[in-house]
């Protein structure tokens, strides 16, 4: 939590432009002493100091800069990573749904056909009383087929 904190701070823009400023102002008075001495008349006392300073601040700038690449790429790799895993659960999602539809209109049509068998039946004995008592073989077997379906 701290280490992320200071990390954040250390790679943050303002700290990355506050070093390159003075990797600037270190490689003007190191470097460049014609123009820093029109300014500051003394500044050529300090070329041999902002020479180490550039160096160092050169140095802390590549590190800083890299450590925040790296990071990004990081971050950028596990996002890659949660997205394809999401596109995964999305797949998986949409199969279970179209078996799931597939199954729906199986049951459906054996449930149109049993309904069938019904109105068939109904039609054959539902108006005459004295179909209860005119069974068959053949209908009693019939009989025993639409409740072996009922049972699947």
């Amino acid at each position: 939590m701290m280490t992320d904190l200071f990390w954040n701070a250390a790679t943050s823009t303002l700290a990355l432009s506050l070093i390159s400023l003075v990797l600037a102002a270190a490689f003007l008075v190191a470097h460049v002493p014609g123009i820093v001495e029109r300014l500051w008349p003394q500044a050529y006392v300090y070329a041999k100091a902002a020479a180490l300073v550039q160096a160092l601040a050169a140095a802390l700038l590549f590190f800083l800069v890299g450590f925040r690449v790296a990071d990004e790429r990081s971050v950028t790799r596990q996002l890659k990573n949660d997205l394809a895993f999401k596109e995964m659960q999305i797949e998986d999602s949409e199969a279970t749904a179209k078996e799931a539809e597939r199954l729906k209109a199986e049951a459906d049509a054996k449930a149109d056909e049993a309904k069938e068998k019904l109105d068939d039946f109904r039609k054959k004995f539902g108006d005459r009383p004295e179909a209860v008592c005119a069974f068959t073989a053949d209908d009693l077997e019939r009989l025993r087929a639409l409740g072996r379906a009922k049972r699947r």
